[in-house]
């Protein structure tokens, strides 16, 4: 086992993140057997900070940090 913690991150709303985790997985929705945390980061701070954040549409890129 990896030696690891796993955070999803995204600039959706609240509610996006909940429709998601609502929806089955036959439909893509949250996996209930994956372990990870979800955070909301509406306001941009985390992937300003870690400079992912798309500029354009406000969305933050798919990144990984080692």
């Amino acid at each position: 086992m990896l030696n690891c913690t796993i955070w999803a991150i995204s600039t959706d709303s609240y509610e996006s993140h909940r429709a998601w985790y609502d929806a089955p997985t036959s439909r893509l929705g949250f996996d209930k057997n994956l372990h990870f945390a979800l955070c909301q980061d509406k306001n941009t701070v985390i992937s300003r900070l870690f400079g992912v954040l798309n500029e354009q549409d406000g969305t933050a890129y798919r990144w990984v940090i080692n």
